[in-house]
């Protein structure tokens, strides 16, 4: 089987390839990317672009995996399902007829190719056959451990032609970030609607001082009230998360946020409520107002 992966995140590129390469039926995998990291160890076969500044990334790299698709004859094309991942895989596998298969935290090629990808909200995880090859997968970050193998990898140049696109890009405009790295961090605080607001994010904030690591919420959190930025935001809508620690205050436990932390080793859930869904996640769980629990963590983490 000939794969084609592609991401615009470098990191999710290196799970990717490492993924694929080591699976089992897996004959060559080529790297299509607009980076210029060196990807010896991880790929047969680079193919390196670039595109217009007044054309979207979307649209460029729609076009030229359609291309390569075409040409190349890959049986299989895997796209990070990042942001841009989520747009680009589906228009991919719309240009080429192939089937689509979102969200993907799992891929087996036996006898035929099967993926796992969460079902009913994140409730159950699904084993899926693929009854027909070519397809387009888009598999979550995280999916695959990195690894390094021993592939010094061809390394080609496609730039071409602009070609026609509907959409071109008039001006940018820099977005500010929270410089949150959620998919890396190895202690997550998650905040739901529960902290109340402003003075209960400052608690947490002293709490992460403490312990490090990276604050997270919920959907309502981020998006619907705007307390935390939206790069924070963890489930269905937002990252998805493996930290050795999750520490989830006023978090209901909904399983569209769970779904973003379940592959977390250690969960601790802290609500006032003790019928709450989160406890039934949780590996230690601490009936209470966040008022007076994070103060006394706070405390406790600081004379350990």
């Amino acid at each position: 089987m000939n794969i084609l992966v592609f991401s615009e995140n470098d990191d999710v590129v290196k799970e990717l390839l490492s993924g694929f390469r080591d699976l089992k039926g897996s004959d060559k995998v080529t790297l299509f990317t607009y980076s210029d990291s060196d990807f010896t160890g991880f790929a047969d076969k680079v193919v390196k672009s670039s595109f217009p500044e007044d054309i979207r990334l979307e649209d460029h790299a729609v076009s030229t995996l359609s291309e390569l698709g075409k040409e190349e004859g890959f049986d299989l094309i895997a796209v990070g399902s990042t942001r841009r991942g989520k747009e680009i895989a589906p228009r991919v596998a719309q240009r080429l007829g192939f089937p689509c298969v979102t969200d993907v935290i799992g891929v087996y090629l036996d006898t035929d190719l099967e993926v796992e990808r969460y079902s009913l909200s994140g409730r159950t995880i699904a084993r899926e056959k693929i009854l027909r090859i070519p397809a387009v997968l888009s598999v979550m970050p995280r999916t695959f451990e990195i690894t390094i193998g021993n592939e010094s990898p061809e390394v080609i140049e496609r730039f071409g032609e602009a070609g026609e696109y509907v959409a071109r890009v008039i001006g940018r405009r820099k977005k500010e970030k929270s410089g949150v790295e959620l998919e890396k961090a190895e202690i997550v605080i998650g905040l739901g609607r529960g902290i109340g607001g402003k003075e209960g994010i400052e608690k947490a904030m002293k709490l992460k001082e403490v312990l490090g690591g990276e604050i997270g919420s919920t959907r309502p959190v981020a998006y619907d009230y705007g307390w935390l930025p939206e790069e924070t935001m963890i489930g269905l809508s937002g990252k998805r998360t493996k930290p050795s620690l999750y520490i989830a205050i006023g978090v209901s436990g909904q399983i569209q946020h769970m779904t973003g932390v379940m592959n977390a080793r250690r969960i601790v859930a802290i609500n006032k409520d003790e019928n709450a869904p989160i406890f039934e996640y949780a590996d230690y769980g601490i009936v209470g107002e966040w008022r007076d629990v994070l103060p006394k963590l706070i405390e406790a983490f600081r004379n350990r």
